[in-house]
């Protein structure tokens, strides 16, 4: 079988998708994947870039012109509609069409904002399979998206393809109330990014403390508040590991390096070995990697879906909200939120209490537990494959 993985040229939305590329490769099918060039070097080998589309800056700066915004990303559904369902697919359909016409996929698997992938399978009568990385978005995001792309199939002739499945990587603990589950809902193990060969070495800190992982993701970013972050945590006796993205300095932070390391990008698959709580931003793949580990959470969201992610580990008592010290912008799933600011003290405070709440870890276990029942990719593999086998001939 020849599965061609689609994917939003951003690192949170490519990620969730490599585990079953990589069991895909396991089992002896082929993989490749289809996004913008400059993402190419995340995938190991055995998996083919077939590279097509603007970067996430590129679009970024279209959506902006066509929506006539100043700000660097507005998380409203009017912008998100048209970053994911309008600039990205004008800007990368024909370029990756052409691509999967010469490679020739037996099946598509696409993630939940990408619209890509849905078009060339109706374009080349080819199967498609969805794969969300987290809880659910809502009819406003989703309406707002699926009407945006509903005039690209109309122009372009086409008719949507039902999914074969749809792959789920949300425990139910974590999934909003009311989310009703899609025909072909599938479970699918989340499992935090590795790579087959790395060379980073874990910190080795100067005194045994608990240690603390610091991570904003790689898209929202932001120095202050890492610096917020640290100064908060200054007098805690925890040794921190603290990243700073693909494009961060780390020689920027002034940090004590004798319990404080701080990384560019590290696979959180090492980053969370030894690690006993996490403070983040809210990514669907930073919390759920730190719960599938059991490990207690202190979040501050600072946009896209990073609200609701936090609302839903909150709801499940798994860990602590903090919001941004200046007002709560529009976001997925911000309304209703209320917490705490996000000050140093608040900071420090909510880590200590993820480090000694016994209720807190207990919570993030019981989602860990949930987590191990679900289908590892290999077996979601199968699964797709058998479901090929027995679909009639077009």
């Amino acid at each position: 079988m020849r599965i061609l993985f689609s994917a939003t040229p951003a690192l949170g939305h490519l990620l969730p998708l490599l585990p079953l590329a990589h069991a895909a490769r396991a089992r002896g099918h082929d993989a490749a994947v289809t996004t913008a060039q400059s993402l190419s070097s995340e995938l190991d080998a055995g998996i083919e870039m077939l590279s097509a589309g603007p970067t996430l800056e590129v679009l970024l700066t279209e959506v902006r012109r066509r929506c006539g915004m100043d700000q660097n990303i507005d998380s409203r559904a009017e912008f998100v509609a048209e970053f994911f369902a309008g600039a990205r697919v004008d800007l990368t359909f024909d370029e990756s069409l052409a691509a999967a016409k010469v490679w020739q996929p037996d099946l598509i698997v696409h993630e939940y904002c990408d619209f890509v992938g849905p078009l060339i399978a109706a374009a080349l009568r080819c199967p498609v399979t969805k794969l969300a990385y987290g809880p659910a978005y809502g009819p406003e995001i989703d309406n707002a998206m699926s009407g945006t792309v509903a005039s690209r199939y109309r122009r372009m002739g086409l008719e949507p393809t039902a999914p074969v499945a749809f792959l789920d990587t949300c425990p139910s603990l974590l999934q909003v109330d009311g989310w009703t589950r899609p025909a072909g809902h599938q479970y699918l193990r989340p499992e935090p990014h590795s790579r087959d060969a790395g060379n980073w070495v874990a910190p080795s800190f100067s005194k045994p403390r608990p240690t603390v992982l610091v991570t904003l993701g790689t898209i929202f970013h932001n120095p202050l508040v890492l610096s917020s972050i640290l100064r908060g945590l200054t007098d805690l006796n925890v040794n921190i590991l603290a990243t700073v993205g693909p494009n961060g300095d780390p020689a920027e932070l002034g940090v004590d390096p004798s319990r404080v390391r701080i990384e560019r990008f590290v696979p959180l698959s090492d980053l969370l070995t030894g690690v006993s709580a996490v403070v983040a931003h809210g990514g669907g793949g930073t919390i759920l990697a730190a719960l599938s580990r059991g490990l207690p959470l202190v979040l501050l969201p600072q946009g896209a879906d990073q609200f609701l992610n936090a609302r839903q580990v909150a709801s499940a008592q798994a860990g602590i909200v903090l919001l941004p010290e200046q007002a709560t912008p529009v976001a997925i799933g911000s309304a209703g939120l209320n917490a705490e600011r996000a000050t140093p003290a608040a900071i420090r405070s909510a880590l200590q209490r993820a480090l000694t709440d016994r209720s807190l870890r207990a919570a993030a276990l019981r989602v860990a537990e949930e987590i191990k029942l679900m289908d590892p990719p290999a077996s979601v593999i199968d699964k797709l494959n058998r479901k090929l086998a027995l679909r009639p001939a077009a």
